[in-house]
């Protein structure tokens, strides 16, 4: 259950990729892919957010113990930085999010796709200036 950890002789796009938490966004994917296919729309909104906010709280407890480093005490850098990466990528795939779906007919809303990819394009790219916010 071992993930890579981030070194500090990584290059910048090794960092951003071993932050990324790959095993709960692909467990989201998947938990949303049921959600939609399920039979009733009505609860829906209801399961988004449960597995939003469910896999949220697990993703820094997860990456706390997949992350460990032998001999050191542990950082919290890669916990917060895998938080912010599935919650950006969450966001990005509408999901929860969808329920303030921007309405051009009546001006209501503000969410849109754009505006997702938008910040997972940028999250994404700042991940390893989490180092310099959480020092070892």
């Amino acid at each position: 259950m071992n993930r890579p950890m981030v070194q500090p002789t990584d290059s910048y796009l090794t960092k951003i990729v071993k932050y990324i938490p790959t095993e709960i966004i692909a467990a989201y994917v998947t938990l949303s892919g049921f959600i939609v296919g399920g039979s009733d729309n009505q609860p829906q909104l209801f399961y988004f957010w449960v597995v939003f906010i469910a896999l949220l709280i697990l993703t820094p407890i997860y990456l706390h113990v997949a992350t460990p480093e032998s001999g050191k005490t542990s950082s919290l850098r890669h916990p917060v930085a895998g938080a912010l990466a599935f919650a950006a990528w969450a966001f990005a795939s509408g999901g929860p999010f969808m329920q303030f779906q921007f309405d051009k007919e009546d001006g209501s809303g503000w969410y849109t796709r754009t505006i997702g990819s938008i910040v997972l394009v940028l999250v994404c790219l700042c991940l390893p200036l989490i180092e310099r916010a959480f020092p070892s």
